[in-house]
C-alpha cells in the first residue's frame, strides 16, 4: 500500500518538476542554414536600398521588418554569424568616417578646389 501511495505521489510530481525544469536552448542551426540566412539577409537588404532608391515608404518599413525577423533567427541559430555582422556594420561605419574625414581634408589643403 505504501509503495502505490509513493508511486501515485510520484507520478502527480513529475509534471510539476518537469515544468520547473529550466528549457533547453533552441539548437544552433547547420552551416548551411547559417549561409542561407547570410544570403537571404544580404538579398532583402538590397531590397531595402532599392525601396529607399525609389521613396517608397511602406515597401522600405517591409522589407526592413522582414531583415530585422532574420537578423533574429540569426542571431539565435548563428551566434558567430551575427556576431560577424556587427563587426562587420562597424567597420562599414568607420570606412564611411574615413571617408568623409578624407573628403574634408581634400577640401581643406587645396583650399575648396576639390
Amino acid at each position: 500500500m505504501r509503495l502505490r501511495a509513493a508511486a501515485a505521489a510520484l507520478w502527480l510530481l513529475l509534471p510539476g518538476l518537469a515544468s520547473a525544469a529550466p528549457e533547453l536552448s533552441r539548437p544552433l542551426g547547420s552551416p548551411a542554414e547559417c549561409a542561407r540566412l547570410h544570403k537571404q539577409i544580404a538579398h532583402f537588404e538590397n531590397m531595402v536600398e532599392r525601396a529607399e532608391a525609389r521613396e517608397n515608404e511602406m515597401w522600405t518599413e517591409r522589407m526592413q521588418e522582414h531583415v530585422d525577423r532574420l537578423r533574429d533567427d540569426q542571431r539565435g541559430l548563428c551566434p558567430d554569424d551575427a556576431d560577424d555582422a556587427a563587426a562587420k556594420a562597424a567597420f562599414l561605419a568607420f570606412m564611411n568616417l574615413l571617408k568623409v574625414a578624407g573628403q574634408a581634408a581634400l577640401s581643406y589643403f587645396t583650399f575648396g578646389a576639390f
